[in-house]
């Protein structure tokens, strides 16, 4: 093997250029002077031997992640009529949040082709066990008087065309386990809610501290991957030093139209991933029916109840 050649691009950045035999890697180090030394003795002490850098894969694993968190929030008011006959689970969470999880936690197929791919995605639904009552927090939003949002006034209940005994809630956070030799211990969070503080879809996945970052900096700060999908498309990589770097992403619509034209049917669900994504959520939605489990407060405008804090706070998730 070749010894790496550094080169500088502008006055301040390094970039090394490592060489394997007929092929470059070349790691562009845009950070804060104070890192570059840490930084490329890791790059040396990981990177450079003769099987080169691990695969990204190798740190999407229970080993290295804490945990994913999934979340789906609007800031505006939930329709009445259609939407209180099937309740925030069953028009967001089951099926949207579901198709992201299993999106992430799946493994790497054979081809990026439809078959392939949703292979994969229906052998996580089969390894995550139907969720129970003590793993949901549901809510419904009520009015607040405080808000300037224009639609802040109206709770759910007060809606037209909303029943005055209706059970519907607003607001869900629900904790899923993957019992599978990659995911194991590790909480998926799906949190999914109507006239919240904010509008936005994102995944989140948090790494643990790697020891030589507690050392150096008590480990208050973690390596995180943050994938924006809604209102604007981009991942986003956030590192215990403070690098922050991000990559815009073509939008939806447009990648699910070319996909359609070109005959591709990555996007589309087939007919035994919607079973095993029901066999999780039916044993759920019949207990919270059969038992008329009241939806926890929460204020238009708000993160949802503190209950779903309280949740999240017990398997160490910080509020975000």
């Amino acid at each position: 093997m070749e010894q790496p050649i550094t080169t500088y691009h502008g006055s301040t950045t390094p970039v090394i250029i490592v060489t394997f035999g007929p092929a470059n890697r070349l790691f562009y180090l845009a950070l804060p002077p104070q890192l570059v030394q840490s930084v490329s003795t890791r790059i040396k002490m990981h990177c450079m031997t003769s099987k080169g850098c691990p695969p990204l894969f190798a740190a999407w694993n229970r080993n290295r992640v804490d945990y994913v968190v999934i979340s789906f929030k609007e800031d505006c008011e939930a329709q009445p009529g259609e939407f209180d006959k099937s309740g925030i689970i069953r028009e967001v969470m089951q099926n949207h949040l579901m198709q992201v999880l299993t999106l992430v936690a799946m493994e790497m197929p054979r081809s990026l082709q439809g078959e392939d791919l949703r292979d994969e995605k229906v052998k996580v639904l089969k390894s995550i066990a139907p969720v129970t009552v003590d793993d949901v927090v549901l809510g419904r939003y009520v009015g607040n008087p405080h808000s300037y949002h224009p639609e802040a006034a109206v709770g759910y209940l007060d809606e037209d065309g909303v029943p005055k005994d209706s059970g519907t809630p607003t607001y869900a956070l629900a904790v899923l386990h993957v019992n599978n030799e990659r995911w194991h211990g590790v909480p998926f969070f799906l949190r999914c809610g109507k006239g919240l503080n904010e509008r936005k879809a994102e995944v989140r996945i948090d790494f643990y501290e790697l020891e030589e970052d507690v050392a150096q900096n008590g480990g208050s700060d973690r390596n995180e991957v943050s994938i924006k999908c809604h209102p604007t498309e981009a991942v986003y990589f956030t590192t215990s030093g403070g690098f922050h770097w991000g990559i815009r992403l073509p939008d939806a619509y447009e990648r699910l139209f070319l996909e359609v034209i070109n005959g591709s049917q990555i996007n589309f669900v087939r007919t035994d991933e919607l079973d095993y994504a029901w066999k999780i959520f039916t044993p759920l939605l019949k207990k919270i029916e059969r038992e008329e489990i009241t939806p926890k407060r929460y204020l238009f405008g708000s993160r949802g109840p503190q209950e779903a804090d309280l949740l999240m706070k017990k398997y160490g998730v910080p509020l975000f």
